[in-house]
């Protein structure tokens, strides 16, 4: 049996070549970093709107919404609707779980003056900010703050 080796394809320069620019990019994103500048900050937003919420289950396996400071039942999402909400607490309160802390302590939802919302774990100091999931997924949580007056007599009931 004989055994025949192929000779190198690729030229010797541009493996060299290819050597030096990964060489230059792990040294530059290094000296980046250890710089400081790799930071990127967005830009400076105040809460525009904000609302404690206290979400529980309801005996019919929906979940009832709750306003963290009056008490006042805000809505009722049905069983089997709001997977995003659903899904979201379920994180929530296992990372509440982790830190032994009771379903009672309120969420706190925020619009920002640049108008992205986020959600406050103020028991363990979670932040998730809700545009990373979707438009959708933030208006899931949207509807929960406060209203104008003239929407007020709308009903309570979150849509499906």
């Amino acid at each position: 049996m004989t055994t025949q080796h192929r000779a190198n394809d690729v030229p010797k320069g541009a493996l060299i070549a290819a050597g030096v620019m990964i060489a230059f990019s792990i040294a530059t994103a290094g000296v980046t970093r250890l710089a400081g500048d790799y930071t990127i900050e967005p830009p400076a937003a105040v809460a525009a709107e904000s609302r404690d919420l206290v979400f529980r289950d309801a005996p019919d396996r929906g979940i009832a919404v709750f306003d963290g400071t009056t008490g006042e039942r805000i809505a009722d999402l049905a069983p089997g609707t709001h997977g995003f909400i659903r899904g979201l607490l379920r994180g929530l309160s296992r990372d509440r779980m982790v830190h032994q802390v009771g379903a009672d302590v309120p969420f706190t939802l925020t619009r920002w003056s640049d108008g992205r919302y986020s959600i406050t774990d103020p028991a363990t100091g979670s932040v998730l900010h809700l545009a990373a999931y979707g438009f959708s997924n933030v208006q899931e949580f949207a509807v929960f703050l406060p209203r104008p007056q003239h929407q007020a007599s709308r009903s309570k009931e979150v849509p499906q």
